[in-house]
């Protein structure tokens, strides 16, 4: 005979399954944990951030797929302007048009900026935040920066509207006059209350994945753009298998926290001498 369940106690049935699934996975985890956290010779970081990255996998379900219909209906909706959420926008505003047409910036995207070491990558993004911040009231930037110290992320915001070089700002060179430090001030004005927090410590991706939840809700009525300063630069510490599965294990992880916080990723990535040869680009290299 067949054995018919309602859509309730099947429901009922299978969320506990799943909750013992999860309580049998956590207890066996969490004696590893607490086994490697006696072991002297694992790094306490690596172990720790293992674990955090466990516990957000194993409490990480997949959404149900989404219908045609019910897209078709949202997309419609937001062309004809009848829904009035923050989040909901085209594409934002860059100083420069011509960039525009070529970057698309809008929620939940990752956009990789590829160059040479040394190109102005980070300038750059500097110029392309502060167009977002001035030109859109509806962001937020959460600004992870490896590879340069906060004060000279300061130094080339104030360079760029101060007409000055970040080498005069710093007085290599250079005296300041009593104009000078009155038009400091009226810049310091103008750009102080920007919703950009810096982290400037070494993370994992699991890590900015963690910070970038927390960003998400403080400021849960902005769009959340995440600058990832560089990608080369990201930690790998405590992560398994070869530098090639870590890699990948990072894309995935860059791809989930984009869409879990429907964020735009920024990116700059160096690209070594032999990625940019001849001899590679003959063999059909791109970048990837």
């Amino acid at each position: 005979s067949t054995f018919l369940m309602s859509s309730d106690i099947f429901t009922n049935y299978v969320l506990i399954l799943i909750e013992k699934w999860i309580r049998r996975e956590h207890i066996t985890w969490s004696h590893k944990a607490i086994k490697n956290a006696y072991n002297n010779g694992i790094d306490v970081f690596a172990n720790l951030s293992t674990h955090i990255s466990f516990l957000e996998k194993l409490t990480s379900f997949k959404s149900p797929p989404s219908t045609f219909k019910s897209n078709l209906d949202n997309v419609i909706s937001k062309i004809k302007g009848e829904e009035n959420n923050i989040k909901n926008v085209k594409y934002w505003k860059l100083y420069d048009n011509k960039l525009a047409s070529k970057i698309r910036l809008q929620p939940n995207r990752v956009i990789l900026f590829p160059s040479d070491k040394g190109a102005g990558k980070t300038s750059f993004i500097t110029y392309i935040a502060e167009g977002l911040l001035e030109l859109n009231n509806n962001i937020a930037i959460l600004w992870f920066c490896f590879e340069d110290d906060i004060d000279d992320m300061i130094l080339k915001f104030l360079s760029r509207r101060l007409k000055k070089s970040v080498k005069e700002l710093k007085g290599i060179d250079y005296l300041f006059s009593e104009e000078d430090k009155a038009e400091i001030d009226k810049v310091r004005d103008k750009i102080k209350d920007y919703p950009i927090e810096f982290e400037n410590d070494p993370c994992t991706i699991y890590e900015i994945k963690s910070r970038t939840k927390r960003f998400s809700e403080k400021f849960e009525n902005k769009n959340i753009v995440v600058i990832i300063d560089n990608f080369g630069l990201i930690s790998k510490k405590g992560m398994q298998g070869d530098n090639l599965a870590k890699e990948k294990d990072i894309v995935e992880t860059i791809n989930e926290i984009k869409q879990a916080n429907k964020a735009c990723i920024l990116i700059p990535h160096h690209i070594t001498k032999e990625a940019v040869s001849k001899n590679n680009f003959n063999d059909g290299y791109r970048v990837r």
